[in-house]
């Protein structure tokens, strides 16, 4: 490949053109395993006006000046077409596909919490008429408050849904303390 670039071979220090894969150095015929990245073998584009980041635009994770053109499939990230890497049906970024490498292929999943609390605080509401949803409310608060740092989704703000599930949650507590303190004033009267 005649690109221009390429690597140092570890045993004689000898330069040699990239690859990718497994070849043997030119100079001293020792095995080298490369990875290259998939961006090092495209040509040039000839759109550089579309790479350019508008306003109404998303830009990628990596290159916030570049436009977002992809989704990675396993964290979500958006990236641009330069980040992009097609590993077997996915397309994955950088970061993720890194990871691949070492790790094998594995899908992350992302556990969201604020999800977790939000159905605790629905399935009392429906599974009861209402009547046990102060202890949903109280569960759903505790779950908020526990896992508020785990949260990790690039998808969207799941800490911002996870501080507005618990500000409910906590609207629905005072409502109760103050519907009971009425019922007991009503009673006492």
């Amino acid at each position: 490949m005649g690109s221009g670039f390429g690597a140092v071979c570890p045993k004689c220090r000898e330069y040699t053109p990239a690859q990718d894969g497994e070849y043997r150095c030119p100079h001293c015929g020792a095995l080298l395993s490369t990875v290259v990245f998939p961006a090092a073998f495209r040509t040039a584009s000839a759109k550089p006006a579309e790479e350019r980041l508008d306003n109404a635009e998303g830009s990628c994770f990596f290159h916030p000046t570049k436009k977002a053109e992809r989704i990675c499939e396993s964290c979500g990230r958006f990236i641009c077409s330069l980040c992009a890497i097609k590993d077997g049906e996915r397309i994955l970024c950088p970061s993720c596909h890194s990871k691949g490498m070492q790790q094998g292929p594995k899908r992350e999943k992302i556990l969201r919490y604020d999800k977790i609390a939000l159905g605790i605080l629905l399935a009392s509401f429906l599974l009861s008429g209402g009547l046990l949803l102060p202890f949903g409310a109280l569960i759903s608060l505790a779950v908020c408050i526990v896992f508020y740092r785990k949260q990790n989704s690039f998808v969207c703000n799941s800490r911002l849904q996870t501080l507005l599930i618990a500000l409910l949650d906590i609207l629905i507590l005072v409502g109760t303390v103050a519907l009971i303190a009425f019922i007991v004033m009503a009673l006492t009267k």
